[in-house]
């Protein structure tokens, strides 16, 4: 009997020993982890406040804005030449202009006057921005349109042609 005490307890012993084993190399592990997850949150921390990453975002930020007022721009061309009469619907006159002297008949979204003497005309799409200044090249043929001019919609102190 006593020997079936004494290998009940060794059998125990051996047992504990391995759960203290294993439970020691666990612990061990759970602390190198603690130590990498910590350094992480600090690289983390330092890139967040980085100027670098500011700066970056910041520049992220106005080349999409860019990009979109270029995509919204698109779809407008300049009508500089058309005498602009108070009260007329200038929708009219430029689908007028168009059917009268030019070869293309664009769907007009809306029109803004620019002073007494210019018209921003957004059109549905920018292809048919682009067909409508080619086809205005017709409009130095005539006498009576020579001085009507359409062209893109650059923003202000951009040169007039694209890069």
């Amino acid at each position: 009997m006593e020997a079936l005490s004494n290998s009940f307890e060794n059998a125990v012993k051996s047992m504990s020993d391995a759960v203290t084993g294993s439970m020691k190399e666990l612990h061990s592990a759970m602390s190198t982890l603690a130590t990498s997850v910590t350094d992480c949150q600090k690289q983390v921390t330092k890139l967040t406040e980085s100027p670098m990453l500011e700066t970056v975002t910041r520049a992220l930020w106005s080349v999409e804005q860019e990009r979109k007022d270029e995509e919204r721009r698109s779809k407008n061309v300049i009508i500089s030449g058309l005498e602009l009469q108070p009260g007329c619907n200038d929708k009219d006159m430029v689908l007028s202009l168009c059917e009268n002297h030019l070869t293309v008949k664009p769907t007009i979204a809306r029109t803004r006057r620019i002073g007494n003497h210019r018209l921003c005309v957004t059109l549905d799409n920018s292809s048919a921005a682009e067909d409508l200044i080619a086809s205005s090249r017709i409009l130095r043929s005539s006498s009576t349109t020579k001085g009507i001019f359409i062209n893109p919609d650059f923003p202000k102190g951009r040169p007039n042609k694209p890069s």
